[in-house]
């Protein structure tokens, strides 16, 4: 049994991920406890096709695999399974992507601002699902704002965890070209 509380009975929209300890381990909590873990796997840097990650909720545990270089996906999988899931795909200039299942269905992970701290779920018709607000100084953390619907949808769980392992591989890539 997870200790970790079930995202479909959220009652509070407050979610905050964060990075509790050294390492690459981050938990995304709120008031009532944490609802979600990523752990990534082994040294690989954000650069390096390879970076790799596992996402656990209550429901489900998943991983992330970073593959590719100059074309680069993320495959996405349960974590028991040898099986693709879906595919992330990041445009040329990693500002949007697209999340394509296995059934052909879509979403897209956008960045709604100039400084890239802002990202967004949407879905096909441009609707907003799930936002991040991330700092820019200090440990990795982002802020989660839950759409009205998203509560509903089957894939929260993936979605909240696939957006994060994004958002620290960007920020790792944003600190290796600044030095």
């Amino acid at each position: 049994m997870s200790d970790l509380l079930r995202l479909d009975q959220l009652e509070v929209s407050e979610l905050e991920w964060r990075q509790p300890a050294l390492g690459r381990k981050f938990e995304l909590s709120g008031p009532e406890g944490a609802y979600a873990r990523l752990e990534f796997r082994g040294l690989a840097s954000a650069t390096v096709a390879g970076a790799s990650a596992v996402g656990t909720t209550a429901r489900a545990s998943w991983t992330f695999d970073k593959l590719g270089m100059l074309k680069s996906h993320i495959r996405i999988r349960f974590a028991d399974s040898d099986q693709d899931f879906a595919t992330y795909e990041p445009n040329f200039t990693g500002k949007k992507g697209r999340l394509k299942y296995a059934s052909g269905q879509y979403v897209e992970f956008v960045s709604t601002n100039f400084f890239q701290t802002e990202w967004q779920w949407l879905t096909p018709e441009g609707d907003g699902l799930i936002g991040f607000r991330q700092r820019q100084a200090g440990k990795p953390s982002a802020q989660v704002f839950l759409g009205e619907d998203c509560l509903q949808r089957v894939d929260l769980d993936l979605l909240l965890l696939l957006a994060f392992y994004l958002l620290v591989l960007l920020r790792e890539e944003a600190a290796k070209a600044e030095r």
